[in-house]
């Protein structure tokens, strides 16, 4: 019994050393991951920025269907804008979307028009940028949506 709480009182804490050691391989850690930190922030802006179109280019098919009116998206290199059929010309529904910072959309695609019915006129591919990196949005007449 006595060896026994001989070992629980020596088991107490850590030593300096061993603090020091886990402080050093911590920071050099660290050091490692900060410098590629706003190479991974681009990425991610770029994903969100291809997703965020391609879930809008569904959800204004989806709004053309369920209201039985053309829909309209007019790109330009910051974001987007949204416009409904009121029956004599397209107007902005409200929706004006930016893209996330550090996005662009280099060459801008023509309008695209949803009928009534969800269909489009053409199929399009919309290139999104970030720094040396780009991504596809492609959506085809029927308005199914891949992003590659």
């Amino acid at each position: 019994m006595s060896s026994h709480s001989a070992i629980l009182r020596t088991a107490t804490g850590y030593s300096l050393i061993e603090l020091l050691v886990a402080v050093s391989l911590s920071a050099i850690v660290m050091g490692m991951a900060v410098p590629r930190l706003p190479r991974l922030y681009g990425q991610y802006e770029l994903s969100n920025a291809a997703h965020q179109i391609a879930a809008d280019l569904v959800r204004v098919r989806t709004k053309a269907i369920g209201q039985s009116s053309r829909y309209r998206i007019v790109f330009n290199s910051a974001g987007y804008q949204i416009l409904v059929d009121d029956g004599t010309s397209f107007v902005d529904d409200g929706s004006v979307v930016p893209l996330p910072a550090g996005t662009v959309i280099p060459s801008l695609p023509e309008p695209l028009t949803f009928s009534a019915i969800g269909l489009l006129t053409s199929a399009a591919t919309i290139t999104v940028s970030a720094a040396s990196a780009s991504k596809q949005v492609s959506i085809n007449e029927l308005g199914r949506v891949t992003v590659q």
